[in-house]
């Protein structure tokens, strides 16, 4: 869930190939949402004929909120807040 998230977030199909590197410090359940604290590593990638280069990288504090739908399922609820939390 948190992969698809920052796949979603960094990924730019027009600029190359997008690798996500998610890491989950912690988590917690309040009523019906979840919020998990990740910090993820992004980079993209392009094919400049047998030639692998990396065109962009970064590195993200995020907190993200989910939002627990009636099957139990978890989606995006709030706004993803970088930056230090």
């Amino acid at each position: 869930m948190t992969y698809a998230t920052e796949i979603e977030k960094h990924s730019f199909r027009r600029q190359g190939y997008t690798i996500v590197a998610p890491k989950i410090f912690g988590r917690y359940e309040e009523k019906d949402y979840l919020k998990v604290f990740v910090t993820t590593f992004g980079a993209t990638y392009r094919l400049y004929g047998n030639r692998l280069e990396m065109t962009s990288g970064s590195i993200v504090p995020v907190a993200i909120t989910y939002k627990k739908d009636g099957n139990g399922h978890e989606r995006l609820g709030l706004v993803i807040k970088e930056g230090l939390f």
